[in-house]
């Protein structure tokens, strides 16, 4: 069950609030957290910062506002006492500097930390995309995760561990 959700993209909040419950709200995280709301506990939180400034595709990315994006993001998994967090982002954020102070910054939180590539096809989408998946979690709320890069018939061993996280999230609600 999700508890809050915020996009910067009306038609994301339009399609997530009749799905998801009402309470879903268009607005900037950054501009949001000024405003020092009330952030539910939760044990998980999933996210997906901005993209573009980690992508091949954008030729102007350094130097770009968003690339920081991620901090906001970390600030909600703080107030909000998770336990866990995944994010999902291009595969170029495992290799930026970014991601290294992604892991820092989750480190001296308690969080432990697992990333990895993962092609979406294998997934069920009708299109190949590759993603970085960041998963942290406090050590004595889930199993480690261990990555690997094989894939089989039922998907890879993404697909296995992030079941078995949603699904241990879960358990906890």
């Amino acid at each position: 069950m999700s508890v809050y959700s915020i996009d910067n993209d009306s038609a994301a909040v339009k399609t997530h609030n009749p799905n998801f419950g009402e309470h879903s709200i268009c607005t900037n995280i950054e501009d949001w957290l000024a405003k020092e709301p009330t952030i539910p506990e939760t044990d998980l939180v999933i996210g997906g910062p901005p993209c573009q400034d980690f992508s091949l595709l954008n030729k102007k990315r350094h130097g770009d506002e968003r690339r920081v994006l991620w901090e906001p993001f970390m600030d909600v998994i703080d107030q909000s006492k998770a336990k866990i967090f995944i994010i999902e982002n291009v595969d170029g954020l495992l290799k930026s500097t970014e991601f290294e102070e992604i892991q820092k910054r989750a480190q001296k939180n308690g969080f432990n930390i697992q990333a990895g590539i993962l092609n979406s096809a294998n997934y069920g989408t009708p299109q190949t995309r590759r993603r970085t998946i960041i998963v942290g979690w406090k050590s004595n709320s889930i199993l480690s995760p261990i990555f690997s890069s094989s894939t089989n018939a039922f998907g890879t061993w993404y697909e296995r561990q992030f079941t078995r996280l949603v699904n241990c999230a879960e358990s906890y609600w």
